[in-house]
């Protein structure tokens, strides 16, 4: 195929630079603007020093960053100091293009770093920036959103029901956080677990009823502040034990860098260090306030083995303090306590070693829910509420399983190796991975008509590659014609085991739009395998999302499946009401170029219909839908498209691949030796039209009706013979088919490998190692 030139963004690359360009095949609602622009209006964040060791520090740079030799960057400690900060952001948007906001609170834990950079065989000091290993919000969208771009590693909070600790003029009042675990079966509450709790003995002031520049004003409070309570406790000798005279200079450089506290406003003493000097603010910019850098540890698992990674990155990015509104101190300085009188509890938590990785220093020990915590003691924190200002990476450099490090600039292909996925921060453990088996398992299937050249070119473009080729290859035949078919696919499975985790039990409800195919190598193609392409899947719980849309790349939104336990999605045998039977809810921007809020927006609804039944053999449905591996046992695929987007043009992709997920269904039989089926009675499918998910249009769907009287269109379609079929499921982890870093695809000799050796194996029967 012919090359394809990066596109230039803001910020030009090299002429040379070559990379694909992110599939969009599913829909313009996966692309993101080129020239991102995010705001956060209105933004309320305490900031709470925490003393911590340097050595401990250090290690966590080695592990988490400083990865090999080979790579061109090196990260120290800056100071002995994280910084943890609990944030409530007003109004999340996107301003470029604008796609709508939300808001979210956040709970984080920043280290600071010194950034050198290799020259001559030499590490040269460029910048300092901030790394946060541990994040946590309570919005989902934040969740899956940072990942996709930075690789923010994020995991599930929930706050108290009024959180004083966002109403900074007010008295203090005590504040819990805890951790959110989802449930591993469909429709099981959350697991909540209190995790931190915040209490201060004494008041703090506001900055904005006395000084009204507040750009500059509140920033020098701030300052004047630390600089009362560093030159007290150094004349009285009052200094905490631990704390030294250097660890509290280090602190003010710290927060003079990273807060706003620049140079031109700060007293002598509390100005940042020479080093600085390198990372200025460009002089064409016209705030006060120097952006801040960011560094985050982006990686996507490898879908053979969660202890591999198939993608890393470090990236760099910059947070600015567009403007200041409020702001003050949590402490006295003439008090004696430079805490603020401040204490946080913090659970010694396996899950989030939080302590332990950053080595912490830890004041006493307490509780918090009968387990052990840690008490910590911030040295004098503040408080800011101010605008801020988030774009796209400015930098990054990454690595996949078959090339070296690079900043993107040049591309050098290596042998396939296996790269270490780093189990260290908040959201590193969230996929459930495989094999898997599933004991109990039912399908509902609502066949759809959908425009034969509409859907094999959707086909086409989603899974272009250059080795293998696929064809829809469903038929319906109707009154109407012939149709090529898009299937709509109910499932319930109970008791799932994984490998990853063998005494967990997993269940789900999901509804999925999933195209029947034929695929061949284009070298061989007189041998032609079945396969299921996964469009659209609205899954019931996260864990179920997560490794459906991050480990293989299937697009699966977490939804809503209202009145799902009715007998229609859980027993086959019983007659459905008239009613509506489940309504599909997931959360969406309904509109480009409009500020909306996102929310639950109704995507689906199916609906029993009059009539009855068709008659006509089971068998001879599902051969003419390209499903008669259903009823034989054969294997087949699930294919899809796993992609990762780049950092600095989210219209390109650092790494493609063709993701196949072997399956075979076998198990409760009927007595013909076939799995157990039947016909559903008559069903309709209302779906709801969006411009951001247009679902319809773009798999070509041919619908009975339109409504168009209400702000979104909503199309009725007309399921032809639905029917439902049980059994038992089997399946692996999956492999890559083929993948491509740079505009040239690579085939994977172990698939190769493993289809070659299926074409001697009597179909049904398993491959060497998996189990049943």
């Amino acid at each position: 195929m012919a090359k394809k030139k990066r596109r230039t963004n803001r910020r030009s690359k090299p002429v040379g630079t070559i990379l694909p360009e992110y599939n969009l095949a599913l829909g313009e609602f996966l692309a993101l603007p080129a020239h991102l622009e995010q705001k956060y209006s209105d933004v309320v964040t305490q900031i709470f020093p925490l003393k911590a060791s340097m050595n401990r520090l250090q290690e966590f740079c080695d592990s988490y960053l400083n990865l090999d030799e080979e790579l061109p960057l090196h990260f120290k400690p800056a100071v002995p100091w994280v910084l943890m900060q609990v944030v409530d952001y007003g109004e999340m948007a996107t301003t470029s293009r604008n796609l709508g906001w939300f808001s979210q609170h956040e709970l984080a834990f920043g280290v600071p770093l010194r950034c050198y950079k290799k020259d001559k065989n030499e590490w040269v000091f460029v910048d300092w920036a901030m790394v946060f290993p541990f994040i946590f919000v309570d919005n989902p969208l934040s969740l899956s959103g940072g990942r996709k771009i930075y690789g923010w590693s994020k995991s599930a909070i929930k706050l108290d029901a009024s959180p004083s600790i966002f109403e900074a003029g007010n008295a203090r009042r005590l504040a819990s956080i805890s951790l959110v675990t989802s449930g591993t079966n469909y429709g099981e509450a959350s697991d909540i677990e209190e995790f931190l709790q915040i209490f201060q003995r004494r008041a703090f002031v506001s900055a904005s009823s006395a000084l009204t520049d507040l750009f500059s004003a509140i920033p020098r409070a701030i300052a004047g502040s630390v600089t009362a309570a560093y030159s007290i406790f150094e004349t009285a000798g009052l200094f905490p034990v631990g704390y030294s005279d250097r660890d509290l200079k280090s602190l003010e450089e710290m927060l003079s860098r990273f807060y706003g506290l620049a140079n031109s406003i700060a007293p002598r003493s509390f100005r940042a260090p020479p080093e600085n000097a390198a990372s200025r603010q460009p002089s064409d910019q016209g705030a006060v306030v120097a952006p801040f850098n960011i560094v985050t540890m982006k990686q996507i698992r490898d879908v053979h083995s969660s202890s591999t990674a198939c993608f890393q990155a470090l990236v760099g990015s910059r947070m600015q303090i567009e403007r200041t509104i409020d702001g003050g101190s949590l402490f006295d300085p003439l008090a004696g306590d430079i805490s603020g009188g401040i204490y946080i509890n913090l659970l010694n938590s396996v899950a989030q070693p939080i302590v332990r990785t950053l080595g912490l220093e830890t004041s006493e020990y307490s509780s918090i829910g009968g387990k052990p915590a840690s008490t910590l003691r911030p040295t004098m924190p503040f408080w800011l509420k101010m605008d801020l200002g988030y774009g796209l990476a400015y930098s990054q450099c990454w690595r996949t399983n078959t090339t070296t490090w690079s900043s993107g600039d040049s591309l050098k292909q290596i042998p396939r190796r296996e790269i270490a996925y780093l189990n260290l921060g908040s959201g590193a453990s969230e996929e459930v991975s495989g094999p898997y088996h599933f004991p109990e398992m039912t399908l509902r299937v609502m066949p759809l008509r959908a425009n034969k050249d509409t859907l094999q070119d959707l086909v086409d473009r989603y899974l272009q590659n250059d080795f293998f080729k696929f064809e829809v290859s469903g038929q319906i035949k109707d009154a109407y014609g012939s149709h090529s078919v898009v299937c709509l696919i109910g499932t319930n499975f109970e008791g799932m085991t994984a490998a990853g985790d063998k005494d967990t039990r997993y269940s789900d409800r999901e509804l999925a739009f999933a195209v029947p195919v034929s695929w061949w190598e284009k070298r061989n193609p007189r041998i032609k395998r079945p396969a299921l392409i996964p469009l659209y899947i609205f899954a019931g719980t996260d864990w179920n999302a997560v490794t459906s849309y991050e480990v293989y790349g299937q697009l699966s939104l977490k939804s809503k499946l209202v009145n799902p336990d009715i007998s229609w999605l859980v027993g086959v045998t019983r007659s459905p009401e008239p009613d509506p039977l489940v309504t599909v809810e997931t959360e969406l921007f309904p509109e480009l170029g409009r500020s909306q809020e996102a929310q639950d927006m109704r995507v689906l609804e199916i609906l029993s219909a009059p009539g009855t039944p068709a008659r006509g053999s089971i068998v001879t449905y599902l051969k003419q839908l390209g499903l008669s591996h259903f009823l034989t046992g054969n294997e087949f695929h699930s294919i899809s498209l796993k992609q990762v987007m780049d950092a600095e043009d989210c219209a390109l992709a650092n790494y493609q691949s063709l993701v196949a997920l072997l399956r075979q269904f076998t198990g409760i039989k009927d007595s013909s030796g076939n799995p157990a089926t039947g016909l559903l009675a008559p069903l309709s499918i209302r779906v709801f039209d969006y411009p951001t998910f247009p679902i319809v249009g773009t798999l070509g769907l041919v619908p009975e009706q339109c409504d168009s009287t209400g702000a979104y269109p909503i199309y009725t379609l007309n399921p032809i013979d639905p029917f439902w079929v049980s059994g038992v499921m089997i399946g692996d982890t999956g492999q890559e088919m083929c993948s491509r870093v740079g505009t040239a695809w690579r085939r994977n000799t172990i698939f190769d490998a493993t289809i070659a050796n299926g074409n001697t194996r009597t179909p049904g029967t398993p491959q060497r190692g998996k189990k049943k």
